[in-house]
């Protein structure tokens, strides 16, 4: 039983429309509650089984509802308030994240060495798809600020100049869905990265400079449930030259790998979270140093507004 009707195998099939979700539909045409073990749209996928994952259905796309479907009204669309927050969150998504940063460095006319540890490094991250040329793939903006502060030098005798640095990103993408496993993306980024300066025997000085580069990353969800996804991301960025007022910055690259889990929220709701365990490496030497980045984050994606 689904709510007070039995589920026919003769009942109509219903086709999906562009923007409609599997929970609204459910909760549009079956009484009871949506969400739970006993909920309405745990039974539908058992009469669906080919739909893995509720979070991805398309228009078109026909789905068995268990009982018979009256004729849709000509001129007349369901009130809005008759349904649920969309299930699919896509379109704006906002990361909070908290990292350990290390970064390392060589003067290339002493020989001089440093390794700095971030004492505290944090931040937010916000994604907007603004434009979507189908259900699959849109055009995104990219805003990532953070602050950083580092603690004194792991060498005896050496002090740190300025220990604090706000960081930003500014950034315009692409984003796609090639599969219900797999996405891509790729993005034009304009960043502040951090760079070591007057690296001496007694003293080392951070900076923040301007670098432009351009990002590819892929995104694979290798188990896939009604409930969570686990999943596997990876990318690569090119990081162009860059010049400040003492020294010139050369290309170098970036990659990191992510872990991540992608549940629902507490109680049955409906908008997913994502919980990232990321690593990253950065290789970029300057007129003056040989340095490398590392860091690794614990980030969480907050999905907030329906895209599908």
């Amino acid at each position: 039983m689904v709510g007070s009707l039995s589920l026919s195998a003769f009942a109509d099939l219903y086709r999906i429309r562009r923007k409609e979700t599997l929970s609204q539909i459910v909760h549009r045409f079956l009484p009871g509650r949506v969400y739970g073990k006993k909920g309405n749209l745990k039974k539908i996928l058992a009469l669906n089984p080919q739909i893995r994952d509720p979070d991805r259905i398309f228009p078109g796309q026909t789905v068995e509802l268990g009982i018979p479907l009256p004729a849709p009204p000509a001129t007349t669309q369901t009130a809005p308030h008759a349904a649920p927050p969309s299930a699919t969150y896509d379109d704006l998504t906002l990361t909070p994240f908290f990292a350990k940063t290390t970064l390392s460095a060589s003067d290339l006319r002493t020989g001089a060495q440093t390794r700095l540890n971030s004492a505290s490094h944090y931040g937010l991250e916000a994604d907007y798809i603004f434009h979507r040329w189908n259900d699959d793939a849109g055009a995104f903006v990219r805003f990532k600020g953070a602050f950083i502060t580092f603690e004194p030098p792991t060498q005896l005798g050496k002090t740190l100049v300025e220990s604090s640095k706000f960081l930003s990103t500014f950034g315009l993408g692409a984003k796609a869905a090639l599969s219900k496993k797999l996405r891509v993306s790729a993005a034009i980024q304009y960043e502040k990265m951090l760079f070591s300066r007057a690296v001496s025997t007694s003293s080392s000085t951070v900076d923040a400079v301007d670098v432009p580069a351009i990002q590819a990353a892929m995104d694979w969800a290798m188990i896939q449930s009604p409930s969570f996804t686990l999943g596997l991301a990876c990318g690569l960025e090119f990081l162009f030259p860059s010049s400040t007022d003492s020294y010139s910055v050369g290309h170098g690259e970036s990659v990191n790998g992510i872990l991540y889990y992608r549940g629902r929220g507490p109680h049955g709701s409906n908008a997913p979270y994502q919980i990232e365990l990321s690593e990253n490496a950065r290789f970029q030497n300057t007129s003056l140093v040989t340095q490398r980045e590392n860091n690794l984050s614990l980030q969480i994606r907050f999905f907030l507004k329906g895209g599908n």
